[in-house]
């Protein structure tokens, strides 16, 4: 289930703070939405708390450190809670806390990268290295059945048990 710290620091590092330091912003404004933060049934992700002060961190070395975050989504008040306190911290001057040990990149965070830069690359210089290659082969084009009204716009993940949410609630706890 969901990428990891590793795939989002894979794709943050490869993909993300390249462009933001080419196009060398004056602030920088972050719609702190923690979805992909562990144990949220939106997002589906399994990323550490502590992975938002990192990120957060990173971007202080743009705009002159002038770094906006706004408060935005997550639905798993355990994650939400840790994450946002540790993105507070991060921008008050804290130390970053330590991060989980991390897996390896997945394959499909490695193609995406690739892909991402790929299709960058004629309009950024941080991707030029990319420019003859072409896209990688397998693209996602859609879902495999057309979806019909009336739409559900609300949650489409499964309701978890009282089990399943003691188990995320002992991971973030083991993760912040």
């Amino acid at each position: 289930m969901g990428n990891t710290d590793a795939d989002y620091l894979a794709a943050w590092h490869s993909v993300v703070l390249p462009l933001a330091t080419e196009f060398r912003p004056e602030l920088v404004l972050v719609s702190a939405g923690y979805d992909p933060a562990l144990g949220c049934p939106e997002g589906e992700q399994r990323v550490s708390p502590a992975l938002f002060a990192h990120m957060v961190n990173s971007l202080g070395s743009l705009a002159g450190g002038k770094v906006v975050a706004l408060l935005e989504g997550g639905y798993f008040l355990p994650s939400l809670a840790e994450g946002a306190a540790l993105t507070l911290r991060q921008l008050l001057g804290a130390p970053c806390p330590t991060l989980p040990p991390l897996n390896e990149v997945s394959p499909e965070m490695e193609a995406s990268i690739l892909g991402a830069q790929t299709c960058l690359a004629p309009y950024w210089q941080c991707f030029a290295n990319r420019r003859a290659e072409p896209l990688p082969e397998s693209r996602w084009l859609g879902p495999l059945e057309e979806k019909k009204p009336p739409y559900n716009i609300m949650s489409t993940a499964k309701a978890r048990g009282e089990e399943d949410e003691r188990d995320y609630t002992l991971q973030v706890r083991n993760h912040s």
